[in-house]
C-alpha cells in the first residue's frame, strides 16, 4: 500500500518516446474473485447451531474464570495467562488478568527459575508495567556471561528469548540475553522432542511480540494441543470462540467485497492492485474482536482508497497529471475530520516522490524519510484505526496521533524499511523513485547488502522505541496504543520475507485461507 517500494513489480517493456509511461506495473488480479461474497453466508441450519455453540462459550468462560480465581500459585496464573493470549481468548477476562498482573507486579517474586522469572518480565511489560530487566543479572556470572547451566535449560531459554522483544533502547541485557538464547535454542533444537521443538522453530521464525493475535490463535491451537500440560477446556474454549468469530469476519469480508465490487476498481481502474480481501486481512491485525466491527470495516476501506492513491501516484500518473490530481485533493473541504487532513499529506509526499522519479533524483536517507514516512501511509492509518474505538477516541486522542508523536514515527520508520529492504530488488524493473536502501548506498557507499542489514537494524532500534512508548504514553488509552502496535505487527507478517500484499497469491493466500476459510477443527 506505500507509494515507495511496498508494491514488487512483474517486468514492463518500455517503449522510446515522450508519451511513453515507463513505470506502469503488471499486477496480477485478485485471487478470490467473488468467493466471499457467493459462499457466505453460511445456510440456515448452520446458523441454528451456533446458539449452541454460544451457550457452550458462556459455560466454559465461567469455568476458566474459576481458573483464573482459584490458581495455587504465581506461576500458574501466569501460565494460564499466557494460553489465553496466545489463543486468542483472553479478551473476555482483560479485567480479571489486569487485577492478578496487579497483584503479581506488587507481590514478591515466586521462583528464581529463568522461565518464571522471564515470562514474569515479558507479561508485565506486555501490559505496561516499567519491570526493570536487571531482573536477569542474577543468571549471569561474575565475568558478566549467561550461566552455563543455562544453556540445555530449553523452556527457560524460549521464555527469555520471547522476553527479550519487550526491550527498550536502555536494556542492554536484553540484546545479550537474546544473542545467548537465539544461540542456544538454535544449536539443540535438532534434538528436542515435539511440542518444544515445535514451539522453538516457531519462535525464532517471528516472536511472539511481533505476531498478529488472529494469526497466532489459530496457529497456537495446533501446539497447545500437543502440549502436555493444556487445560482441555480453555482448548476447547478457543475453538469454539475462534469458530464464531470467524463467522462474523466472513460476513464483514463478504459485505466489504460486495461494496468493493460494487465500485467498480477492477474494471474501471485497471492499473490498481485488486486487493479487497488483503486489506480486511490487515484489518483484522489491527483488531479481531467483535465489538470492532465497525471499526474493522472502516480502516478496510481506507486501506482500500490509499492503496489506489499510491496505484495512481506510483504506478500511473505522470507528474503534470500528478500535480493536478493533488490540486484537487488539497481543495477537499469535507468538515475537516482528521483522516481527511492526513490524506492530503500523503498526496503531497506522493506527489514529492513522483518528482524524484522523474528527476532520478537520490536524496539523502534523511530527506527521503522526511517524505517517505508520510506517504508509507501508517500515519494517517493510525489515525484511521481510532475510528470506531468508541469512546475512547477522543478529539484529544485524535489531535494526539496525528501531531506525528514519536510512537508513529517509529511505526512508519518500520513500514518504511520492511517494505523498501523487500522491494528493492524489483524497483529496476520500471522507473521508480529511489528506494530507502538506494538513498543509504549512495550516501555511505555500502553493498546492497550491507545497506538492508542496517536498515533492518534500524527496525530493530524502533521497536524498542514502540515498546518504550508503550510505557510511557498517558496521552491516550492503552487500547488506542494497542492498534498503532498492531499495525506493526501486520508489517512484520505481509513484508518480512517479500511484499505479500502486491504479490498476494503464496504467503497471504495461506494466511487468509487460514483465518477466513478453513473450519476448525474440533
Amino acid at each position: 500500500m506505500e507509494a515507495n517500494g511496498s508494491m514488487p513489480h512483474s517486468s514492463v517493456s518500455c517503449a522510446s518516446g515522450p508519451e511513453t509511461n515507463c513505470f506502469l506495473a503488471d499486477y496480477h488480479p485478485t485471487v478470490w474473485g467473488d468467493y466471499f461474497i457467493e459462499n457466505y453466508p453460511l445456510p440456515s441450519n448452520l446458523q441454528e447451531s451456533q446458539a449452541c455453540i454460544i451457550k457452550r462459550i458462556e459455560e466454559l468462560k465461567e469455568e476458566v474464570m474459576n481458573l483464573l480465581k482459584n490458581a495455587n500459585d504465581h506461576l500458574q496464573e501466569m501460565e494460564l495467562i499466557d494460553a489465553l493470549q496466545r489463543l486468542g481468548v483472553a479478551y473476555h477476562f482483560e479485567k480479571e488478568i489486569d487485577k492478578i498482573l496487579r497483584q503479581i507486579c506488587n507481590a514478591q517474586m515466586e521462583g528464581d527459575d529463568l522461565h518464571t522469572v522471564a515470562l514474569r518480565f515479558r507479561l508485565l511489560r506486555q501490559h505496561g508495567y516499567n519491570i526493570p530487566a536487571n531482573v536477569f543479572i542474577k543468571f549471569k556470572e561474575v565475568d558478566g556471561s549467561f550461566k552455563a547451566i543455562l544453556r540445555n535449560d530449553v523452556k527457560g531459554l524460549l521464555s527469555l528469548y520471547e522476553a527479550t522483544y519487550l526491550g527498550i533502547p536502555e536494556d542492554d541485557i536484553l540484546d545479550e540475553a537474546l544473542n545467548f538464547a537465539k544461540l542456544h535454542l538454535k544449536s539443540i533444537e535438532s534434538h528436542m522432542r515435539t511440542p518444544l521443538t515445535t514451539r522453538v522453530l516457531y519462535a525464532l521464525e517471528l516472536p511472539l511480540h511481533r505476531r498478529t493475535r488472529r494469526l497466532e490463535a489459530k496457529n497456537y491451537m495446533s501446539i497447545y494441543q500437543e502440549d502436555e500440560g493444556r487445560i482441555n477446556m480453555v482448548l476447547e474454549l478457543a475453538k469454539l470462540d475462534f469458530h464464531m468469530l470467524q463467522s462474523i469476519h466472513r460476513e464483514e469480508v463478504r459485505s466489504i467485497s460486495m461494496w468493493w465490487k460494487a465500485l467498480g476498481v477492477a474494471k474501471k481502474l485497471t492499473f490498481c492492485r485488486d486487493r479487497i480481501v488483503e486489506c480486511y486481512f490487515w484489518s483484522l491485525g489491527v483488531y479481531f474482536e467483535p465489538q470492532y466491527s465497525r471499526a474493522r470495516i472502516y480502516i478496510t476501506k481506507v486501506i482500500a482508497l490509499l492503496s489506489i492513491m499510491d496505484d495512481i501516484y506510483d504506478a500511473y500518473g505522470m507528474v503534470e497529471e500528478l500535480q493536478a490530481f493533488t490540486e484537487v485533493i488539497q481543495r477537499w473541504d469535507i468538515e475537516a475530520a482528521d483522516q481527511l487532513e492526513e490524506v492530503k499529506e500523503v498526496s503531497r509526499a506522493c506527489l514529492e516522490e513522483a518528482k524524484w522519479r522523474d528527476e532520478d533524483y537520490v536524496p539523502s536517507l534523511k530527506e527521503h524519510l522526511t517524505v517517505s514516512l508520510i506517504s508509507c501511509c501508517y500515519a494517517a492509518l493510525s489515525c484511521a484505526s481510532f475510528v470506531g474505538m468508541g469512546e475512547e477516541a477522543t478529539k484529544e486522542a485524535f489531535d494526539w496521533v496525528t501531531s506525528f508523536p514519536r510512537i508513529i514515527k517509529s511505526i512508519c520508520s518500520i513500514c518504511r524499511f520492511l517494505d523498501d529492504v523487500v522491494s528493492d530488488e524489483f524497483e529496476h524493473e520500471r522507473k521508480h523513485v529511489s528506494s530507502a536502501v538506494h538513498c543509504y548506498i549512495k550516501e555511505h557507499g555500502t553493498s546492497m547488502q550491507e545497506a538492508c542489514e542496517k536498515l533492518l537494524g534500524m527496525v530493530e532500534d524502533d521497536w524498542k522505541i514502540l515498546n518504550q512508548e508503550c510505557l510511557s504514553t498517558t496521552a491516550v488509552p492503552k487500547s488506542l496504543i494497542m492498534r498503532i502496535i498492531n499495525l506493526a505487527r501486520i508489517m512484520e507478517i505481509i513484508y518480512r520475507k517479500y511484499d505479500s500484499y502486491t504479490h498476494s497469491s503464496g504467503i497471504m493466500k495461506d494466511h487468509i485461507t487460514s483465518l477466513l476459510v478453513e473450519p476448525i477443527s474440533f
